[in-house]
């Protein structure tokens, strides 16, 4: 791609590309041309009343007046092809050209990014090629093709230096028109696998560029990307065209020319489209699969944000006419309503597959949007395609575009990877996974920066990884390890508790007897966990967060049993042998390191930590050893408690940890910040009338102040099981009034 300096003969440039379209399109009109004469109606009509033909005319003319392509508007020389692409008139070629023209002005840099022009001249470049349509041929090769030259455009666009100025909007409409296809069964692996490279180019930019976006928690949130595979290449649908209106308004007039001029235009749409199945070796009639081929609905948006049904307006649709069919590609794009934003604009909704009824489920957070009527179809004419490019509030559309976007595109891929879902296929959250690690390989250390971004890491991906570890399938096993190794690596000091899971799982899964684990899946545990090991520091992070912490697991003692276990062949020596083996040297290699840099009176480099996690971690100002005994002795009074309560408190004095006699504070603390207590043992302890005083100081505990009735009262009962008894209740009560 060229830089942000433009071509020094884009003049010339784009006068080749004009020349190239009109070429095209008026070899599509040859046979049209050669009907006319025959029934003696002169020169030819169409190319008078053809303003595809008269735009580009038009732009000539402007040209002989212009010496320098810098001093035209981006959109004078922009719309003659934009409005080729937008055409359902135009077979795959000329569209094709179109698109290719349109990719070669941005990778020359022909629109100039400083340019106060140049964010509508982008916008409208999105907004056409989300939007293109053509005749499709029999020939479903030749579909493709245009279909190729669409996601060569969409990436070019993102990735120049001018697409910077894309809205949030338009960024999201350009990558769901790669999703569509990428999840398109019926078309061909290497267009799908195109799309999916395509997403993992827009995807490394958009998180490369996290450092360079702000965070603006007052922005809505944005929700258009949805999943809607399997109906792109269905069957053929019926589609209203150019010449069948021309042949409805016309057929009302007397005259006999008019009537005879109708009758070739609407003859010429089929001489089109014969042209194109001749070409490719197919009859009119022959069964056809066109891709993307869909029919479309036009539903007005006028709802609150609690209402979340589509509800279609049947006096402003219009009904395809079902006399003429005529197979054609339309590539829309989907999308789905803020739910923060009300607005008044209309949704295009694709119509939902009959092979997947799984994917029409209405208010999912992944995205999928339900229909409603089956009957009123209508093409995205001209008149309703700009319009519903973008729908957002007037305040953010002409903002470029940054977190936005980018958490709608974390949110979906996200989504993608939850095996919950029962539409989401094997390819599907295979894709998800690996986009999601270019996203991590981009910017994982830029994430934690965003309020917007780290919640959905926190819950939503960590909860769909975990889950995915129990899948029987090598390769998503093998994605969402190499997923979690970049995810931990970046971002472990803000996932602590998912990190501690996920060692846990992976134990699991390694020590586990299970005929329907493989052998190869305990082989790819264990070598995470060894490769996670060999990240500096992290052995002895693991230790002093998880081992010295009173209430998390013993998590570096565990996984070092479960290596030295492992490192002893049993049945002759086996790969996990090997890695068991490696893990403890490199434990060993970490103390001894420390140990010997310690001595020395410094501090060894391969500790330090090269991302700005050892500054965030949470680190015990006392010995090791000394908080591991504290925590033998808190795991074994918890123990006692939770069998009787009674007795676990006498443990807690007879090992000094409680003073003697009890400090009901003491107490309160000790059984508030105990997340493995019992809280029925817990309601027993505090409801006995001999612990008036523990009840009191339990009560005094929380943090009351400036909360309301309801909050304060499930704060105060989430923390043990109210007894049963009415006197306890009460009395329990009273202390809460109190």
């Amino acid at each position: 791609l060229q830089g942000e300096s433009m071509a020094v003969n884009g003049l010339y440039v784009v006068q080749g590309e004009v020349n190239a379209v009109v070429a095209l399109l008026k070899k599509a009109h040859r046979n049209w041309s050669h009907h006319q004469q025959q029934i003696h109606l002169g020169h030819s009509l169409l190319d008078e009343t053809d303003p595809l033909l008269r735009n580009f005319a038009d732009l000539r003319d402007v040209f002989n007046s212009v010496n320098d392509l810098s001093d035209m508007n981006p959109d004078t020389y922009l719309s003659p092809f934009l409005d080729v692409i937008r055409s359902d008139q135009t077979n795959g070629p000329v569209t094709a050209q179109a698109l290719s023209s349109v990719a070669k002005f941005l990778s020359y840099g022909l629109i100039d990014s400083s340019s106060i022009k140049a964010s509508n001249a982008v916008e409208n470049i999105a907004d056409a090629v989300t939007h293109a349509k053509f005749i499709g041929s029999a020939d479903s090769g030749r579909d493709e093709v245009v279909l190729l030259k669409i996601l060569q455009v969409l990436r070019t666009l993102l990735l120049t230096p001018v697409g910077r100025l894309l809205s949030n909007e338009s960024v999201c409409e350009m990558m769901q028109s790669c999703f569509r296809i990428s999840f398109e069964p019926a078309l061909s692996e290497l267009l799908r696998e195109a799309a999916e490279a395509t997403l993992s180019d827009m995807t490394q930019l958009l998180f490369t560029r996290l450092p360079t976006f702000q965070e603006d928690i007052r922005h809505p949130y944005i929700r258009k990307l949805v999943k809607r595979a399997g109906h792109l290449a269905g069957k053929r649908k019926k589609r209203k065209t150019y010449f069948n209106d021309i042949v409805k308004n016309e057929k009302e007039e007397k005259d006999s020319t008019g009537s005879n001029i109708t009758a070739s235009r609407q003859e010429h749409a089929d001489l089109m489209q014969e042209e194109n199945s001749q070409e490719s070796g197919h009859s009119i009639g022959s069964p056809q699969n066109v891709g993307l081929s869909n029919s479309i609905e036009v539903i007005p948006l006028l709802q609150s944000n609690d209402d979340r049904k589509l509800k279609s307006d049947n006096s402003q649709t219009t009904i395809i006419n079902k006399t003429k069919e005529t197979s054609a590609v339309s590539h829309q794009h989907l999308t789905e309503w803020p739910e923060s934003v009300e607005c008044y604009d209309s949704v295009i909704v694709s119509k939902p597959s009959e092979e997947h009824p799984e994917a029409t489920r209405p208010d999912s957070d992944d995205g999928v949007v339900p229909d409603n009527d089956d009957e009123n179809h209508v093409v995205n004419d001209e008149k309703s395609a700009p319009s519903t490019a973008i729908i957002t509030s007037n305040l953010t559309a002409h903002i470029p575009y940054g977190i936005p976007c980018v958490r709608e595109l974390l949110r979906f891929l996200i989504a993608l990877t939850n095996p919950l879902d029962r539409a989401n296929t094997e390819s599907m959250i295979l894709m998800g996974l690996n986009l999601l690690t270019v996203a991590l390989e981009a910017g994982a250390d830029h994430v934690r920066s965003f309020s917007l971004l780290m919640p959905l890491v926190k819950d939503e991906l960590c909860r769909s990884l975990l889950q995915l570890l129990d899948t029987e399938k090598l390769p998503v096993f093998a994605a969402t390890n190499r997923l979690c190794f970049l995810l931990f690596e970046g971002l472990r000091s803000d996932l602590k508790f998912q990190l501690e899971m996920y060692f846990l799982k992976l134990q699991s899964i390694v020590t586990s007897e299970q005929t329907r684990i493989s052998y190869e899946q305990k082989e790819m545990a264990l070598e995470s966990i060894v490769q996670l090991w060999r990240i500096a520091g992290l052995v002895t992070e693991i230790y002093l967060n998880y081992d010295c912490d009173l209430y998390c697991s013993n998590l570096f003692e565990n996984l070092t049993k479960l290596l030295l276990e492992n490192a002893f062949p049993v049945l002759g020596l086996r790969s996990i042998n090997l890695l068991s083996l490696d893990g403890l040297l490199t434990v060993i290699d970490t103390i001894d390191n420390n140990c010997v840099y310690r001595q020395a009176g410094g501090v060894h480099q391969k500790t330090a930590i090269p991302t700005s996690i050892s500054a965030q971690l949470h680190l015990p100002a006392i010995s090791g050893y000394a908080f591991g005994r504290q925590n033998a002795i808190d795991e074994k009074a918890t123990e006692f408690f939770n069998q009787d309560p009674k007795k676990g408190i006498e443990f807690l004095k007879e090992k000094k940890i409680l003073k003697s006699p009890l400090d009901p504070v003491d107490v309160v603390s000790w059984l508030r910040e105990n997340p493995r207590l019992d809280k029925k043992r817990i309601a027993d302890y505090i409801c006995s009338r001999k612990n008036a005083a523990v009840l009191d100081a339990f009560v005094r505990s929380f943090p009351f102040g400036n909360t309301r009735l309801d909050d304060a009262l499930r704060m105060f009962l989430e923390a043990f099981r109210l007894p049963g008894e009415a006197a306890e209740i009460s009395m329990v009560m009273q202390h809460f009034a109190g």
